[in-house]
């Protein structure tokens, strides 16, 4: 399906999600209010309909993105900053890469291997219908992006460590296992995140990048690498969680609807509340 087509449908898929199936709404709009007090019931339903807009214009993006090529992936998925990164791989050292469900994380599956110099190692959580597992792993390791699926994922990790790797997470998301998580500051709640990404950067010293993905018009996005910690193992535990948590609020509230709004982020409560 050409782009334009492909973006007149997503007006479609906006219309069956928001107004007709209302998939979510009110968690998204629970949520919008819980973090943006500040704001007036007319602004949330702004920044909701924007959200739908792009969660929309995900879903679509996400489906073509099956059939792209590098050239376009490289055209409309840009990377800046992969210098930062690339002094580490001419030493020889492994980086990790932390994003958050912000923008067209989709199209980062495959547009950022043939981007960086390292061994690209994407770890994610695995699909229960095998069939459907097996079809999405082909297809988003096609540009050469090895997926690491979060089973051991430690192990793994220290396996590849001293291959030059740069290790991707996409680590906003509420954890599965919430006895391990650190709770940290985010938009003023104590909120549950995955430990993994400071653990293993403490562990194995391995500086952390932050990946801010931006709309620049649509359908086409500009991701900028940038610091996030360079000295891990001076953290103590949840430190660098916390930077994180912080860098993803700031991102967040400049550009609100852009973020995963429809995942239940705060279900979880911690128990000595």
């Amino acid at each position: 399906m050409p782009f334009g087509a492909m973006y007149r449908f997503s007006n479609f898929v906006r219309w069956l999600l928001q107004d007709l199936l209302k998939y979510r709404v009110e968690v998204v709009k629970k949520q919008l209010r819980q973090c943006f007090p500040e704001k007036t019931e007319k602004e949330i339903d702004s920044i909701c309909n924007d959200f739908y807009s792009n969660l929309a214009d995900l879903f679509v993006e996400g489906i073509k993105g099956f059939s792209m090529t590098r050239k376009q992936l490289g055209e409309r998925w840009k990377l800046k900053g992969v210098e930062l990164v690339n002094a580490y791989q001419l030493q020889g050292k492994s980086v990790i890469l932390n994003a958050a469900h912000y923008g067209n994380f989709e199209w980062g599956t495959l547009a950022i291997a043939f981007q960086l110099q390292h061994h690209s190692k994407g770890v994610y959580k695995a699909l229960k219908n095998k069939y459907i597992e097996a079809y999405l792993k082909r297809n988003r390791s096609r540009t050469g992006l090895d997926l690491l699926e979060m089973t051991n994922v430690g192990k793994k990790i220290l396996e590849f460590q001293s291959q030059n790797c740069a290790f991707i997470f996409v680590s906003d998301q509420s954890p599965s296992n919430v006895s391990k998580a650190h709770w940290v500051k985010f938009f003023g709640i104590e909120t549950a995140f995955i430990h993994g990404v400071d653990q293993f950067a403490r562990t194995l010293d391995l500086p952390v990048f932050y990946l801010d993905i931006q709309r620049i018009k649509r359908g086409y996005y500009e991701v900028t690498i940038s610091e996030l910690v360079m000295n891990p193992t001076e953290k103590n535990p949840g430190e660098i969680t916390q930077i994180f948590a912080t860098k993803v609020e700031e991102v967040i509230r400049k550009y609100p609807a852009n973020w995963l709004w429809s995942h239940k982020r705060w279900k979880h409560k911690r128990e000595n509340n």
